[in-house]
């Protein structure tokens, strides 16, 4: 995984799937230090100072969460998602930067890629924060059918014509 990490780190250190994945392996190798050979994690740390610059992963996170999480909305689901799964308790926090409609990259796509996490749990229950969620997008992009509110008039389908109609 390392070895993985390190080109992702060098063709676009910034990237946001990058951001979670070195916060996944700080994570995982902060807890496996204690049972590796001494040897082994002299070598993770050297290969990894430059990535980590000696943070620890809830410093990481909060440094991303403050930068490009503010800058971009891909960037904040990547590290809302991040920090809820590092500190549960300010999973409310990135709650409310996830579902911030401010990002100047805002799409309909960006917004069905959060409102997919909401439900599928990323940030625990939240139902009432996903029925805001829907409403905000719905303003925003009315004729989007994802957001769509729940029995709002489907799309009649096509009906064919009558041949009195085909006639005129």
């Amino acid at each position: 995984m390392l070895q993985s990490v390190k080109r992702a780190w060098r063709l676009d250190s910034g990237h946001q799937h990058l951001h979670d994945c070195l916060l996944r392996f700080h994570v995982w190798l902060d807890a496996a230090r204690p049972s590796l050979n001494q040897h082994v994690a002299a070598v993770l740390d050297s290969e990894t100072q430059q990535m980590m610059q000696g943070r620890s992963a809830v410093q990481m996170a909060e440094q991303f969460m403050s930068g490009a999480a503010q800058r971009s909305q891909a960037a904040a689901l990547w590290g809302a998602r991040a920090l809820a799964r590092l500190l549960p308790h300010r999973t409310h926090h990135a709650l409310a930067h996830v579902t911030a409609m401010h990002y100047p990259d805002l799409t309909i796509e960006g917004c069905v890629e959060v409102l997919d996490s909401l439900r599928e749990g990323d940030f625990g229950p939240c139902e009432s924060e996903i029925e805001q969620y829907i409403s905000a997008c719905h303003t925003r992009f009315p004729y989007a059918l994802a957001f769509k509110p729940p029995g709002a008039a489907q799309p009649e389908e096509d009906v064919p014509l009558q041949p009195k109609e085909l006639a005129n």
